[in-house]
């Protein structure tokens, strides 16, 4: 994946210097809380707006950044694809029906980008998050409250990994399914000059029972991803009620 990483390392290196950026941001807003419970009015409200306009603006940036990386990851991949298409011999390119080369260019390289590019970025910008967080609030606030975010943050970090895992496996049966289905349809189609009123039946049953099949591998699918979201979305509450605590 380097070779791949290294078309979008401007994009990465911004990505992240927004990202420490919007970190120091919302790592100050505790210290500009507490400065107004101690009545110093004008530095909480002017320091918490800055905050707040930093992270907003930082965030903003980054999320531009996200999405001109993935398609510029995703390009990259599905041009290489395409060359390594080419540079097969014909023997070899036979092996796998037409159909089946265009689902895996539409769906499992798409899938790639997204299943691995995203959860990376989030598993980097956590860390980063961790060190920013725990260096800002030992500085300003209690070094006893950076500890236990530390430990905390270390606790969360787990879930996105052990849910990105669960995510990949359901993707390569899902994937495995949509190939079963797609030599099922050229199959059938194939065979269209056999369909009559006899046969009709039994093309059209045949399709429904492999679609169904592949829909129903898709269904499990987006369930542990939409899991994976939820969990992965908690875990980053749970440091976050952390510090409200």
């Amino acid at each position: 994946m380097l070779p791949y990483l290294k078309t979008i390392r401007w994009y990465l290196f911004f990505n992240f210097l927004f990202g420490v950026v919007s970190n120091i941001c919302t790592a100050l807003l505790p210290y500009f809380t507490q400065a107004l419970i101690k009545g110093d009015y004008q530095v909480a409200l002017y320091g918490y707006s800055m905050s707040v306009a930093g992270y907003l603006s930082c965030n903003y940036i980054q999320m531009i950044l996200d999405w001109k990386q993935g398609i510029i990851f995703s390009t990259t991949l599905k041009n290489e694809w395409f060359r390594s298409l080419l540079g097969l011999s014909h023997h070899d390119f036979k092996q796998k029906t037409v159909a089946e080369y265009i689902s895996y260019q539409s769906n499992d390289l798409d899938s790639l980008e997204k299943d691995y590019l995203p959860p990376l970025m989030s598993f980097i910008k956590q860390i980063l998050r961790i060190i920013i967080y725990a260096f800002i609030i030992s500085r300003t606030i209690n070094p006893i409250v950076s500890l236990i975010l530390i430990f905390s943050t270390g606790i969360s970090i787990q879930i996105p990994k052990i849910v990105g895992k669960l995510t990949a496996n359901r993707r390569q049966v899902y994937l495995k399914k949509q190939g079963d289905y797609y030599r099922t349809l050229e199959d059938l189609l194939m065979g269209h000059h056999l369909v009559n009123k006899l046969t009709m039946s039994h093309f059209l049953n045949q399709q429904k029972s492999s679609l169904k099949k592949l829909q129903d591998k898709y269904f499990k699918y987006g369930l542990t991803k939409i899991t994976g979201i939820l969990l992965t979305g908690v875990s980053f509450e749970f440091i976050s009620l952390v510090l409200f605590i």
